[in-house]
């Protein structure tokens, strides 16, 4: 949503774990998408160079998402949904009470050992850097699922 081929960027602004579904075929689906910034990479008066990086990431963590319409307006790309996944649905405070504790929220002790999960979810909503620690998010969870026969026994993970 953030690069495509449209050139616009589009940022979610309502991330709630309602606001998703899974289709019969296992993939995710967004069913509520009413709350959403669309940025035109082609309008004027934005930094073609520089990339927003949302910086509410240390607000107090039971507050819902935060953001600048206009901060996400003048710049070519932002880290906004990174963000807003990390913070609203993968984070032990999620913005909705959906899932206490977040989508990770029963993670093993030995793969939160192994993995750092946690870590790089607060990594995550703190920032900066966002676009690195989420390749670092994906890699670490296809590291799991690849290595999913092992976790029921943790001999993998000691």
């Amino acid at each position: 949503m953030t690069a495509n081929n449209l050139q616009i960027s589009l940022y979610w602004t309502d991330v709630s774990f309602d606001n998703f579904a899974v289709a019969s075929d296992n993939h995710v689906v967004l069913v509520d998408v009413e709350g959403i910034v669309i940025v035109d990479y082609n309008s004027s008066g934005r930094d073609d160079h520089g990339v927003h990086s949302n910086p509410f990431g240390n607000e107090d963590p039971k507050e819902g998402l935060k953001f600048s319409p206009d901060d996400l307006c003048s710049s070519r790309i932002a880290d906004h949904n990174i963000y807003a996944i990390c913070k609203c649905m993968l984070s032990t405070n999620p913005c909705s009470s959906g899932i206490p504790g977040g989508l990770l929220w029963g993670t093993s002790e030995a793969i939160e050992r192994r993995y750092k999960l946690n870590v790089l979810v607060v990594q995550c909503v703190v920032g900066p850097n966002r676009f690195k620690i989420l390749e670092k998010l994906i890699k670490t969870m296809e590291d799991i699922i690849e290595h999913r026969s092992g976790i029921n026994s943790l001999a993998h993970f000691e």
